[in-house]
């Protein structure tokens, strides 16, 4: 998985909220984590956004299939 198969969601002005991916033309799984701001940031590329959340907690993951069903997981804890 590369930065440039990222989809990264953001809020105005500027804050990302969380991140997507494509999941094999299967569906959709969204990773919500803590608003980082990128506003003071001039480097507008995927490479620098996840620089920027990768110490980041996911708070929660949710995946979305092509037929529109969903899921999620909450509280997760990576180690």
């Amino acid at each position: 998985m590369k930065a440039e198969d990222l989809t990264f969601i953001d809020e105005p002005p500027v804050i990302i909220s969380s991140i997507s991916i494509d999941y094999d033309n299967k569906g959709t799984i969204e990773f919500y984590l803590e608003r980082t701001s990128v506003i003071l940031d001039n480097l507008n590329n995927k490479e620098h956004y996840l620089k920027k959340v990768a110490d980041k907690i996911i708070d929660e993951i949710e995946w979305k299939s092509l037929d529109g069903k969903k899921g999620s997981f909450k509280s997760i804890i990576i180690y």
